[in-house]
């Protein structure tokens, strides 16, 4: 937990970050026997695991020092820094582009027919996908999407001259971010489109990350160089499909959001620092009864996002 919560590997020695010099053993080699987090399946005694808690503790402290991982900000970023101009679902993760380049204004523009299309291939798409779902045998229930949110994956957005990631690097106003330790602290959803249910309320949503997170930390490649590193982590072992789970709750997830509808409001609900790049996030929409995909024409995601050191808090023990 301590790993998601840093999106960075337990590691032993320790890296400062981008700089020259090498990196340094914990607790000045107090605990060089513990170099991963799989260090702790080499524990024989209460007395050695004791040791692997205090090392845990000690890179976790280190990790908070501005030398090694720059202070914690509370600055809360749009997740691609383009405000008004949400994450589509339809066209930045789907493909089904709605836009073509103008290769004389340089920019792309919007092309009615190319959004016509989409709009249909999206429908169809969401379509099939209710159609498969066990959950909808008898009746329509729920409309179940998986997709990716991957470290380089790209979208377009009008007026842009050429394809942009996802989440973009440089932050508004110039600056430039650590690009480390991304992580969502906000989440927003809006179904878009005209009479999706037959009551115009906001509708309750599940949304949970179940596959392979990908993180991007600072490891060093020598003991004198250091780059950032994309290392990858899988959803604990004992975590099932949404689907599968009969009691435990989900690792990074939550039931309670709603998502807007038309020219609603989007509300974003808080949510405790999940890793912001799956390549298996898990989005279910109530069907309420009355739900008619037929009339979506997509659905936005909007994300907020920190960036560098977690808040302080403290590793708590656990009695056996």
């Amino acid at each position: 937990m301590a790993e998601a919560a840093w999106t960075e590997r337990f590691s032993n020695p320790v890296k400062q970050g981008e700089s020259d010099r090498p990196a340094e053993p914990l607790n000045n080699g107090e605990f060089d026997e513990f170099t991963e987090a799989e260090s702790i399946f080499g524990v024989g005694n209460h007395l050695q695991a004791q040791a692997f808690f205090d090392a845990l503790k000690a890179w976790d402290g280190t990790l908070r020092l501005p030398p090694f991982r720059g202070s914690h900000s509370t600055n809360t970023w749009d997740a691609n820094s383009f405000q008004g101009s949400p994450i589509s679902l339809r066209r930045d993760l789907f493909g089904l582009i709605d836009y073509r380049y103008d290769s004389d204004a340089n920019v792309y523009v919007k092309d009615p027919d190319l959004e016509r299309r989409s709009i249909q291939r999206f429908r169809a798409l969401l379509l099939d996908r209710a159609h498969q779902d066990p959950a909808n045998r008898t009746e329509f229930k729920r409309l179940r999407i998986e997709f990716p949110l991957t470290y380089n994956q790209v979208r377009v957005i009008p007026g842009q001259t050429t394809d942009v990631p996802l989440v973009q690097r440089n932050r508004p106003g110039g600056t430039w971010d650590l690009f480390w330790n991304h992580r969502i602290t906000e989440l927003g959803f809006k179904l878009v489109g005209t009479n999706v249910f037959a009551a115009r309320v906001s509708t309750p949503v599940a949304f949970e990350l179940f596959g392979t997170v990908q993180r991007i930390g600072y490891f060093p490649d020598s003991l004198y160089t250091a780059s950032r590193t994309i290392s990858t982590f899988q959803i604990p072992l004992y975590q099932r499909d949404p689907d599968q789970r009969t009691v435990s709750e989900p690792f990074f997830g939550d039931r309670s959001l709603r998502a807007s509808l038309g020219q609603q409001p989007v509300t974003r609900l808080t949510v405790p620092d999940w890793p912001l790049f799956c390549d298996r996030f898990i989005l279910a929409i109530d069907g309420q009864g009355t739900m008619r995909i037929e009339h979506l024409e997509d659905i936005e995601l909007y994300i907020s996002m920190q960036l560098g050191s977690t808040p302080s808090h403290a590793l708590v023990e656990i009695p056996s």
